[in-house]
């Protein structure tokens, strides 16, 4: 696997919310030209225990990354 973009954290979170554009952007860039960093994951991690539904918020984290398997 040898990505082309690495993706920040305010790009994965838009995804996350629903916002559509960034979404469809992903979509077309495709899992195998992505990645997120580890400091990435921290940081949506952070989110994940602050926000109101934790495990909500889990379960949507992990399965972008496990769909995608883009962690470096």
């Amino acid at each position: 696997m040898n990505p082309a973009y690495l993706l920040d954290t305010g790009w994965i979170v838009r995804h996350l919310r629903g916002i559509q554009a960034y979404t469809d952007n992903l979509l077309k860039l495709g899992s195998e030209q992505v990645a997120i960093s580890i400091l990435s994951l921290a940081e949506l991690y952070e989110g994940v225990f602050r926000a109101r539904e934790p495990q909500t918020a889990e379960q949507a984290l992990l399965a972008f990354i496990s769909v995608r398997r883009f962690c470096q």
